[in-house]
């Protein structure tokens, strides 16, 4: 499986949120599940399947906080049943948070990309058994 962690706002990365460290976390906890981890996709040409990872965050100046979206999916790469001589890119599981979080505690988002990707761990085990 391969990690794709899409763009994440320039200010919240001044803030302390990189898509490499979220990068790094989540192909850790992928290694330590047992999960074999691609080498880095290139957003050219991503490899399947893809757990893809989204962060969005608002800075709230008047209220010193982010307001943060996180979306964790699997996508895999798929021949359409009818027409085989087609395909598509398609989304087989995913799942989703939002909250919010004190300026100065953005990096605490990490452990809330941490949490849903362990949900997609318990599910890829409970499907795929060792």
């Amino acid at each position: 499986m391969s990690v794709f962690v899409d763009q994440i706002n320039p200010e919240v990365q001044r803030d302390g949120l990189a898509p490499g460290q979220i990068q790094t976390d989540v192909e850790l906890r992928l290694r330590k599940a047992g999960i074999r981890v691609l080498p880095n996709a290139d957003p050219e040409t991503p490899l399947f399947p893809q757990l893809y990872v989204k962060v969005r965050a608002v800075k709230r100046r008047e209220f010193n906080l982010y307001a943060f979206s996180i979306t964790v999916q699997v996508n895999d790469f798929v021949d359409l049943r009818r027409k085989p001589t087609r395909s598509a890119v398609v989304t087989v599981w995913d799942t989703d948070t939002a909250g919010s979080v004190g300026t100065d505690k953005i990096r605490t988002v990490r452990d809330a990309v941490g949490d849903l990707v362990d949900e997609f761990i318990n599910h890829y085990l409970a499907q795929n058994p060792k």
